[in-house]
């Protein structure tokens, strides 16, 4: 009864959360900007209390940094995200250690150029299918990784890491995302199924990286959650941790082959 009880409230908050997500990914510009803005803000408030404990000016400098930097790459002002990132970094940072500074820049990354890649990738050609595309294989993901991990369990993926990943929880995320990353993709005609298959395992990979890697920055902290803002399932890190891995690689490969949106 419990565990039906902790379930429903994980999918009704996550509902609340990716129903507005989603209207804003339809409409792109302002509204994507404003909700990437929100979700900067609050990821980097997390970052700073797990990896810099305490409060000074330069926290909420490193937010404010982090909050307009969507804002930024709205008006294709990609240098100017890069920018803001460096001085975020520098401002977590703010004369510590060398320990600190590689993860004040982490965090520059992870909480500023990840929700600004979000909107400058959707303001890009076919940035509508290419950002569902990315949203719903980290969905597929998590959810495919979390039911047959709960349905299976079985040998720990990395029990040092995080106790709860299974083997078997990734394997049912990775099928899962790529199923949804195909269907989804072929909906856009992104590709044909057969890259899209690819490149959606790829992408469920880098998911699962991402949500290792917050595991690590948790326990790195002593903490199970990186915060208790979302009924659940804990914090922002802790929801948006899949998309922030997936959204950087997909806006670097998209930069590489050149259909990323022109910069100034």
């Amino acid at each position: 009864m419990r565990q039906r009880s902790e379930l429903a409230v994980r999918i009704l908050s996550g509902t609340a959360i990716a129903v507005p997500c989603l209207l804003a990914i339809h409409a792109g510009g302002i509204w994507l900007a404003a909700i990437a803005s929100l979700a900067a803000a609050l990821l980097s408030t997390e970052w700073r209390r797990l990896t810099a404990p305490g409060s000074s000016w330069s926290h909420w400098a490193f937010g404010a940094c982090c909050a307009l930097a969507p804002w930024a790459s709205l008006q294709g002002e990609w240098y100017a995200v890069l920018g803001l990132a460096g001085v975020a970094a520098l401002l977590g940072w703010a004369g510590g250690s060398l320990v600190a500074l590689v993860w004040s820049a982490l965090g520059a990354l992870a909480a500023g150029v990840a929700p600004a890649a979000l909107v400058l990738l959707r303001d890009g050609p076919d940035g509508l299918g290419l950002v569902s595309w990315v949203v719903a294989v980290v969905i597929a993901s998590d959810v495919g990784a979390y039911a047959m991990g709960r349905a299976v369990g079985g040998p720990k993926l990395a029990p040092r890491i995080s106790p709860g990943k299974t083997w078997s929880g990734s394997l049912g995320g990775l099928v899962t995302a790529g199923v949804a990353g195909t269907l989804v993709g072929s909906q856009f005609t992104l590709l044909t199924p057969v890259p899209l298959l690819l490149l959606s395992l790829a992408a469920g990979v880098t998911a699962q990286a991402g949500d290792l890697g917050a595991s690590a920055l948790k326990r790195r902290a002593g903490v199970k959650d990186s915060g208790h803002l979302i009924p659940g399932h804990g914090g922002v890190i802790d929801r948006f941790d899949s998309l922030v891995a997936v959204t950087l690689a997909v806006a670097l490969a998209a930069w590489l082959v050149g259909i990323a949106p022109s910069v100034r």
